[in-house]
């Protein structure tokens, strides 16, 4: 008998919880299986296309893609994007994070009154400022 026979579960919404109901194919969320499973499947799916450690690094259920500047990092991403979705995977480029260190910070802040510390955008109403730095960022909104 699985683990996950007569597993069951809800689906949460702002009006209330769905009716319950079997979970039949799939991993539990938070599975100690699930990063392997991720690695062992994209190890696979990757390895004709991948450049490999330090630039390409698989980790849980992320992958982390390293580049010496923008247009490479935006080419490798590309690559990654085209080969993944063309053995039928989907990458959700909604959850794609950018993040710039070393000079090429400094040439990316943009003339707005209040940038994003991280998208160097202007923040509105709805941020957070870091009491380290002091950079405002954009707060996500939990629906």
């Amino acid at each position: 008998m699985s683990m996950y026979t007569g597993a069951k579960t809800v689906v949460r919404t702002v009006y209330g919880n769905s009716k319950g109901f079997e979970v039949k194919v799939g991993m539990h969320q938070g599975s100690a299986l699930s990063p392997l499973l991720f690695v062992i499947v994209m190890e696979a799916v990757s390895r004709e296309f991948r450049v490999a450690l330090p630039w390409e690094l698989l980790y849980a259920d992320d992958l982390a893609v390293i580049a010496e500047t923008k247009e490479e990092l935006i080419k490798r991403l590309n690559v990654w994007k085209e080969n993944v979705e063309s053995k039928g995977l989907r990458v959700n480029m909604n959850k794609t994070k950018v993040i710039i260190s070393g000079e090429c910070q400094k040439v990316r802040q943009k003339a707005v009154r209040w940038p994003c510390g991280v998208c160097s955008k202007g923040v509105g109403k709805n941020s957070l400022q870091c009491t380290s730095c002091q950079k405002w960022v954009h707060k996500k909104v939990v629906v």
